[in-house]
């Protein structure tokens, strides 16, 4: 498929695409006679990955080394265990929320409280 319609499945923009190319996180796409890129379903599960990584938090660093070499046992112990980071990151940051939030709402029922005694 040409990058036009390639890009819209994966939700990116083409010039996202040719900047993931540019970067070794998507192989060079094969060219038609005509001279336009050519991706198929493998690259569109590449791009897919790399949109999800990257909304988990993850580097271009990482989502490559990941990458170029998915099935290398050591790049997979290092990514669980940036995985786990990630989600250490993630819990830290919803007792931060909860925190928070517990505050907002014991100052709620307060300004309520006041507001009652008014009138």
């Amino acid at each position: 498929m040409r990058i036009g319609v390639f890009a819209g499945r994966a939700g990116v923009s083409p010039s996202r695409i040719r900047f993931y190319e540019g970067q070794g996180l998507l192989p060079r796409a094969a060219r038609l006679a005509s001279g336009y890129r050519d991706y198929d379903e493998r690259d569109l599960e590449i791009v897919r990955f790399i949109n999800r990584a990257r909304e988990l938090g993850f580097s271009l660093a990482e989502i490559a080394a990941h990458l170029d070499s998915p099935h290398d046992n050591t790049r997979k112990t290092r990514l669980l265990s940036k995985v786990e980071a990630k989600i250490s990151e993630l819990d830290a940051l919803v007792a931060d929320l909860q925190f928070r939030r517990q505050i907002l709402m014991d100052l709620a029922a307060e300004l309520r409280g006041h507001a009652a005694q008014e009138h």
